[in-house]
């Protein structure tokens, strides 16, 4: 599954390495961590001259289960946004630290069937650094948030199998400044809680006693927060969702009628489609890399996790299976002027490629983990960076990781996708 065997390498660390790994530095601490190049390129570009973001932390309640769930919020606007507390009182703060944490009990929990009393005394903040711009509410909030008539809509950020709710924090900040209400729900497999367990059986194992919410029913009570009449089919207020990996088969098997749906490096569809779904009729963009070492975009004979048809396959068979509709296949260039097109699949390809995973040499295309922001991947190369060349010498599967230590391209694979994927669903809820 994503992520686990890079985790269980870290995991395997020494706890000295794990303590100075996880600790939060001298430099972040005072606030010297240098900025992301693509963080400057939002404030360059768009925070500074566009809509000004706040965050908010909220927790959202599941229904019948007493279960908090953190939803991290962004929303354009000012004070006496939706998220003050209504009288323009100074209760924000300037752009500070995102709450990101990584539980090395959840990884014991997940990859290692540890029980739920598993220590958390290496459990370890790792504070991101919010885009300037960026405002933050002190007090924690709950329960229903309403959306500014001005927004253009709701966008639901899903993170991938033991990812954490900023995976996509360049997405988000963007979608925010460009007019969205963002949210980006923590699911049970999340990598920050570690009291947290996934609704499903590892394989050869019982049903968990004690499950957590799925990730259906989080999707659910997320936007139920914010868009209370969406799921019965009456709201003015049009709701997109997006993910990565894991995160990607989340948003297009996610229920209800959303106005678009992106899977980025992950496309798995229901099993079952029903032609006038939401998936089949409404705007959806599949984004994949030939360079992906996780979900490859071709089929793979063998891989850590066993064989696979690809991405490319699996997206024919859908669009096969419910009327041959026709859908664009390009890359970013052509992506770029075609953007108006409803049903897309771009691809990071080499020219004239085979198209054959298991032989290409596809290093210089983005890998699994190239599309999340660099303030995310970072924090867990430093966990990884003792292990991950070892990794590449003897050929130990890390999830890509150990491929994105030597690209660092997250800022350059976004800089160029994210206003892209920005803009078309924009266009896709002004229809």
């Amino acid at each position: 599954m994503p992520r686990r065997a890079a985790l269980a390498l870290s995991a395997s660390a020494s706890l000295a390495t794990g303590a100075a790994a996880f600790g939060v530095s001298a430099a972040s601490a005072t606030g010297e961590l240098t900025t992301p190049k693509f963080v400057n390129k939002l404030v360059d570009g768009g925070l500074g001259t566009r809509n000004r973001v706040v965050f908010h932390d909220i927790q959202v309640s599941i229904p019948g289960s007493g279960q908090r769930v953190p939803v991290a919020t962004w929303c354009p606007g000012e004070r006496n946004s939706p998220f003050s507390d209504g009288d323009g009182a100074d209760d924000e703060t300037p752009a500070a630290y995102y709450p990101h944490q990584i539980s090395i009990a959840k990884i014991a929990r997940v990859l290692l069937n540890t029980p739920e009393t598993t220590p958390t005394w290496l459990d370890r903040q790792m504070p991101l650094r919010a885009s300037a711009g960026v405002s933050f509410l002190v007090s924690a909030g709950s329960g229903a948030v309403a959306v500014p008539a001005t927004a253009k809509g709701v966008a639901v950020l899903c993170h991938g199998y033991l990812g954490s709710r900023f995976d996509l924090l360049d997405l988000a900040e963007f979608l925010a400044q460009e007019g969205f209400v963002v949210i980006a729900p923590e699911f049970a497999e999340s990598l920050a809680d570690p009291a947290t367990t996934p609704a499903y059986a590892r394989p050869g194992k019982p049903p968990p006693a004690n499950p957590s919410a799925t990730r259906d029913e989080i999707v659910k009570a997320a936007v139920r927060a914010f868009v209370p009449n969406f799921y019965d089919g009456t709201s003015q207020v049009k709701v997109v969702i997006a993910g990565q990996s894991a995160g990607a088969s989340t948003a297009t098997s996610s229920p209800g009628d959303f106005a678009a749906r992106v899977a980025i490096t992950g496309f798995r569809p229901p099993e079952v489609v029903d032609r006038d779904s939401s998936l089949a009729r409404n705007p959806l963009l599949i984004v994949a890399s030939a360079g992906d070492g996780v979900i490859s975009l071709y089929p793979k004979e063998k891989s850590a996790f066993g064989p696979y048809e690809g991405i490319e396959i699996g997206v024919a068979k859908f669009f096969a299976a419910n009327g041959g509709t026709k859908y664009g296949k390009y890359d970013l260039e052509q992506f770029a002027s075609r953007i108006d097109e409803a049903k897309v699949f771009v691809t990071y390809e080499l020219p004239g490629g085979s198209g054959n995973a298991d032989t290409e040499n596809t290093s210089s295309l983005p890998c699994h983990i190239s599309f999340l922001s660099s303030r995310t991947n970072d924090a867990m190369v430093e966990v990884l960076s003792p292990l991950l060349p070892v990794a590449r010498l003897l050929g130990v599967p890390v999830l890509d990781f150990d491929k994105y230590q030597l690209t660092k391209d997250s800022d350059a694979v976004n800089g160029a996708l994210v206003p892209l994927i920005a803009k078309w669903l924009t266009q896709a809820v002004d229809v």
